[in-house]
């Protein structure tokens, strides 16, 4: 009897597996069944979320009742490798890596160099011009091995190689032209014994950043667990999706108290935010509006201060080096701000300020924009004309000790500026990838607004 009852109990498993619907679930559950279907070798695509032919035919080929036995050995296979996102190329590009077994993990502004511990598999990521690129590319397929296949795959933004070596290893290069002129180039090379972990690298290789993979916690969380999935919660309009983190974007409460400030992204995982923000919150802990705790890194930035969450942006900003020197009567866009002060990442407002030409002695050794704020006014990026952070607006000004004859003529309220000079040499320092401001001609293709995030004060 007792064998009966196990028997029909694993039929029921089986069942619940079987009748995982992946059309119908979500952007963020697809792309962790995609890696686990690139990790089984049944899915050649990328790891996008896109549910196509190719993501369909992977998952059919996956014998029935097998759908929960093989979620569960990848979920495995992450802990194990401990797997987290890597950045290379500048903060250009982004993949998945299993930083457990990985050794040589040196970074820089430019590139990263990462090798598994047994030498069968590194990964490297560089940034070079177009000419460079196509050197790589070239000498890489002149490494084939006698009648064997190769990916070669040329277009005017993008280049990909794929080869088998004569030694039996497998070499693959991926290059786009993340800021013209400017190529991204992630090289990953493997032997046979790390084929499946070499898969996943390469599928989820792609310009900018992205998310850690997540089983969630819908159907397909219920497929890993054997169970039947919960009905669905009613569907949430795109706008108020946050589609990297899965879940709705936070609201705005109806009161300000307790929300302390704006910061940006300088990579996929690490923000900046003024240091009145965090002195706002009183001792209280600081925190990712919606939730998420954030945690303070140790590099020396004034009156700014880097912060980190487990909440990953796709988007993030370059940062100038030469912040607000030579800025004084320019033009520069203010992100996050709104008439009565300022608003979270999702009024995405922007608004003109103009770097003034007040002697910082006269308010408290900081630059000045005039600039729209208001009582809980902290965190405003400045843009230059060509979208990079050159100053943080961190609060209003201390015009108290102003000369009349110096306010502008506007009558509006003015912002202290914390510049971005020489952040870049304290990031270096620790080790912290960040994208740097390109030459003048170029430009990024990545939006300023979802770079943003809005964080509160903890509760309690």
């Amino acid at each position: 009897m007792m064998r009966l009852g196990l028997a029909v109990l694993c039929l029921a498993w089986a069942g619940a597996a079987a009748a995982l619907d992946a059309e119908r679930l979500s952007g963020a559950e697809q792309r962790y069944l995609q890696a686990a279907l690139a990790y089984e070798g049944t899915y050649q695509g990328r790891i996008d979320g896109r549910w196509g032919r190719g993501s369909r035919g992977a998952l059919a080929a996956v014998p029935a009742g097998q759908i929960t036995p093989l979620l569960r050995r990848f979920e495995g296979v992450l802990s194990r490798g401990g797997w987290a996102v890597a950045t290379g190329a500048g903060g250009q590009m982004s993949f998945l890596l299993p930083f457990a077994e990985m050794r040589n993990q040196g970074t820089s502004a430019t590139g990263a160099d990462q090798e598994r511990r047994d030498g069968s598999l590194s990964v490297r990521s560089l940034q070079a011009d177009a000419g460079t690129v196509r050197q790589l590319h070239e000498a890489a397929r002149s490494t084939q091995a006698p009648g064997t296949d190769r990916l070669a795959l040329d277009q005017p933004e993008l280049r990909v190689t794929s080869v088998r070596q004569r030694d039996g290893r497998t070499l693959y290069l991926r290059s786009e032209d993340a800021v013209t002129g400017n190529w991204a180039t992630t090289i990953v090379e493997w032997a046979p014994s790390a084929e499946a972990e070499a898969r996943v690298i390469v599928a989820s290789v792609r310009i900018g950043g992205q998310p850690m993979i997540t089983l969630g916690t819908g159907a397909l969380r219920a497929a890993h667990d054997g169970r039947q999935p919960r009905p669905a919660p009613p569907p949430v309009s795109d706008k108020g999706w946050d589609p990297w983190n899965d879940q709705p974007l936070p609201s705005a409460p109806a009161r300000r108290e307790g929300r302390a400030g704006i910061g940006f992204y300088i990579n996929n995982t690490d923000f900046i935010v003024p240091r009145s923000a965090v002195q706002a919150c009183g001792g209280r802990r600081v925190q990712v509006a919606g939730g998420g705790r954030a945690r303070t890194l140790d590099v020396p930035m004034g009156p700014l201060v880097l912060m980190t969450s487990a909440r990953r942006s796709a988007q993030w900003l370059s940062l100038s080096a030469s912040g607000t020197e030579g800025s004084t009567g320019a033009a520069a866009q203010a992100l996050a701000v709104a008439p009565d002060g300022w608003s979270a990442h999702r009024g995405r407002a922007v608004r003109t300020a103009l770097l003034t030409d007040i002697p910082p002695i006269f308010t408290g050794g900081l630059p000045v924009a005039d600039l729209p704020t208001g009582p809980g006014f902290r965190g405003a990026p400045l843009l230059d004309g060509r979208g990079h952070v050159f100053g943080v607006a961190v609060g209003p000004a201390d015009v108290s000790r102003l000369p009349r004859i110096l306010r502008p003529r506007s009558g509006g309220r003015l912002a202290s500026v914390a510049s971005t000079a020489g952040i870049g040499a304290a990031l270096e320092a620790r080790g912290i990838l960040y994208t740097a401001a390109p030459p003048p001609a170029a430009r990024y293709r990545m939006d300023p607004a979802r770079a943003l995030v809005s964080l509160d004060c903890a509760q309690g």
